[in-house]
């Protein structure tokens, strides 16, 4: 198992997010980052992607 973030570019909330993590769970974290509407649509993030 495998926790999957997903996430805008430079959005300032997924360092202490990581971070958090980290701390809570010894799950592998894969970070995602989504750029794009067409992205944001693939992975079911609504209509614009913003942090």
């Amino acid at each position: 198992m495998r926790l999957e973030v997903l996430s805008v570019p430079d959005c300032p909330n997924l360092p202490p997010l990581l971070e958090r993590l980290a701390q809570a769970t010894d799950l592998p974290v894969v970070t995602c980052v989504i750029d794009s509407e067409a992205g944001a649509a693939r992975f079911g993030m609504g209509d614009r992607p913003r942090c």
